[in-house]
């Protein structure tokens, strides 16, 4: 899989590979956590939807005695139940606290980078101090990260949020005064060239609600391919 074109494997097959970036799991492919620095407690269950069939994963604190059931109703090739049933279904296993929904994207090979973006190492980390403190104390788990440089610190950044085998997940953040300026477009093409330079999938997602993200997502010319589903 690793060095293979985006364009060659179709929309189930990026939602399992984003699925195995978005979690850490067990050796039975149980979400153990969040795949992130800060290790938060996985969702009860994921349901990454395309027009090709749905990908699941179930999280520690689901039934194992329910699980058979349920992988009876998705996969490769099937069409899959609609939310209200798959909701009243999930309700039936504990009352569920949040549902969080959004759009899955992957960039398109090749990404052209825009310019204007540099990458971020341990000998220019210091760039990040003021506005990604953060960012500058996980730099490498990060990797690659770029940011737009201005009066020597960085105004925008985008960053590995999430990483795994064979692609990672775009973090990207802008400091308030320099958003509407496209600046995160050219951190996020510079991103995306680099991991595609190193024959990993970049991808993006973002909630239904967060316009702003969508936005981004229209401007960098993404492949919609599915739906994220996280139920807590």
């Amino acid at each position: 899989m690793r060095g293979r074109s985006a364009d060659r494997i179709g929309d189930y097959e990026r939602m399992t590979i984003q699925a195995e970036i978005l979690f850490k799991t067990d050796e039975r492919g149980t979400m153990t956590a969040v795949n992130e620095p800060s290790g938060s407690a996985a969702p009860l269950i994921f349901l990454g939807r395309t027009a090709e069939g749905d990908v699941v994963r179930f999280g520690e604190d689901f039934p194992d005695d329910q699980r058979e059931a349920f992988d009876r109703d998705f996969g490769k090739g099937r069409p899959g139940l609609g939310l209200g049933e798959l909701i009243r279904r999930w309700n039936g296993i504990r009352e569920l606290t949040s549902i969080w929904m959004g759009p899955a994207y992957l960039f398109r090979n090749p990404v052209q980078a825009a310019g204007g973006a540099i990458r971020i190492t341990s000998e220019n980390r210091s760039l990040l101090d003021s506005g990604f403190p953060g960012l500058a104390e996980g730099l490498e788990e990060r990797q690659p990260v770029f940011a737009v440089v201005e009066d020597g610190l960085a105004v925008s950044v985008c960053f590995s949020a999430r990483k795994g085998l064979l692609g990672a997940e775009a973090g990207l953040e802008t400091l308030p005064g320099h958003r509407g300026r496209g600046l995160a477009i050219r951190c996020a093409k510079a991103w995306a060239q680099a991991l595609q330079a190193d024959g990993m999938l970049p991808f993006y997602s973002t909630s239904w609600d967060n316009f702003a993200s969508q936005s981004v997502a229209r401007k960098l010319g993404l492949h919609a391919y599915g739906v994220d589903i996280h139920v807590r």
